[in-house]
């Protein structure tokens, strides 16, 4: 609730403040030695994403005006997953933010519906709707009015690989709206929850 981000040790000792500015509800994710921030998306709003260094409070711009921008980091900080819309259409992109090298992802999804893996650089799994998303779904989705039926997908942007890995609805006649995917520390389950129901899954990865 306030306008500041904000560093300290696990016991609140040593608080330190990075940034100050005169928004509020950044969203943050860890980038290496930094972080990544952006604001709350909307399709109605330009969206802007920075690397915030944890060292010395240095920001720096990587990604905007986007409209409904959403961008999820790689644990390195070298890479990032974003998502936005244009055109009435959602794109989702991968940016090597060390050789500025972009690779479009198809089928596009919202980029907090993916997670990276760590073991295996420039894999991502995610759940991508199977009907293409609509230009006012994304504020939908976030109000939880409404809810998309996902396949599940491993991405390679190395080699601008896609393969589905499940889908659900046929296999097991449900809708599964993936949401904050997470990997085992083996990356050998793909963790997440149905924001249908809340319900909790796991699914278990083949070698890749």
């Amino acid at each position: 609730d306030t306008s500041s981000i904000v560093t300290s040790t696990f016991n609140g000792t040593g608080a330190r403040t990075l940034f100050t500015s005169p928004f509020t509800d950044w969203r943050l994710a860890v980038a290496g030695k930094s972080l990544v921030l952006y604001p709350k998306a909307s399709v109605n709003a330009p969206g802007y994403a920075y690397t915030l260094s944890t060292a010395n409070g240095t920001l720096a711009k990587i990604l905007g005006p986007l409209n409904g921008l959403v961008v999820v980091p790689n644990i390195l900080g070298n890479r990032v997953l974003y998502s936005y819309v244009e055109g009435g259409e959602t794109r989702l992109f991968a940016k090597n933010l060390v050789n500025k090298a972009l690779s479009e992802i198809l089928p596009a999804t919202l980029a907090e519906k993916c997670v990276w893996s760590i073991r295996e650089t420039g894999i991502l799994f995610c759940g991508a709707p199977t009907d293409s998303l609509g230009t006012e779904e994304l504020d939908d989705w976030y109000r939880g009015t409404a809810h998309f039926s996902d396949r599940i997908w491993l991405f390679d942007t190395n080699i601008d690989i896609a393969q589905v890995l499940v889908e659900p609805k046929p296999s097991l006649g449900l809708e599964i709206d993936v949401s904050e995917p997470r990997l085992s520390p083996d990356e050998d389950y793909l963790i997440f929850t149905n924001r249908t129901d809340l319900s909790l899954w796991a699914l278990k990865l083949e070698q890749f």
